[in-house]
């Protein structure tokens, strides 16, 4: 689903920072970029201004980002939560709620 999100939000233009599981899938990202194949036929190239994989990510990386979406497995879920404090640390208080 993150993968998702990432082409879509960038094929709309907007900035895209992604962060993968591997290095591997970081360069092939950064490389050849995100694919979207449409079910009526059409395909959309959308390149990240930036892919890092996980466990290199430095602490504050998301701080400026005014959304941050987290697309996990359920059982990778509790790996992410150290990255959530970082994004905290990095960015203050949210500026909107997303619901209420």
């Amino acid at each position: 689903m993150g993968t998702l999100f990432a082409a879509r939000l960038g094929a709309a233009g907007l900035p895209v920072q992604m962060i993968v599981r591997t290095a591997e899938q970081a360069e092939a990202i950064q490389a050849s970029g995100l694919r979207l194949v449409e079910s009526y036929g059409g395909t959309v190239l959308v390149r990240p201004m930036r892919v890092v994989a996980a466990g290199t990510v430095p602490e504050g990386a998301a701080g400026g980002s005014g959304l941050v979406v987290v697309a996990v497995k359920a059982y990778s879920t509790a790996a992410v939560g150290g990255l959530a404090a970082s994004v905290r640390r990095g960015g203050g208080r949210p500026r909107r709620p997303i619901a209420r």
